[in-house]
């Protein structure tokens, strides 16, 4: 009889279209990549995917996820990304959701929610403003 997956693999597909699309927003935000990589481990941590087992490759326009399960079968989803400017005020709200969906224990629907409606909001401050307070 073959083995059950964990737990923390379930509906992997559906975390993994979360992680990417996160970093996404985050890449396209003008995120720096050791921000990125902070924020999507501390996601893949709420996602409860062990620490050891995601990998993410951060590039200025392809980011990539790769997580392993028990059984060492890798699941690997990658994105382009444009980079549409600085978006400060997105980063910050992209990093405060996931400490909420981390404390309040958010199903992954509205964790997926959340995050698209905060990437419908429109900027704050004007671009040349925030690439100035960016710099």
């Amino acid at each position: 009889m073959e083995e059950e997956v964990s737990y923390p693999f379930l509906r992997i597909h559906e975390k993994m279209h979360l992680l990417i699309y996160t970093g996404k927003v985050l890449i396209e935000s003008g995120a720096s990549t050791d921000q990125v990589q902070r924020d999507l481990m501390r996601a893949a941590l709420y996602m409860e995917l062990p620490e050891g087992k995601v990998n993410f490759q951060i590039d200025y326009t392809t980011f990539m996820v790769s997580v392993s399960d028990e059984r060492h079968v890798n699941y690997t989803r990658f994105m382009r990304c444009r980079m549409q400017g600085q978006n400060m005020s997105l980063i910050a709200s992209v990093n405060k959701l996931i400490w909420r969906a981390t404390k309040r224990n958010y199903p992954l629907e509205r964790y997926e929610k959340e995050l698209r409606r905060l990437k419908r909001f429109r900027r704050h401050y004007s671009w040349p403003v925030e690439t100035f307070g960016a710099s």
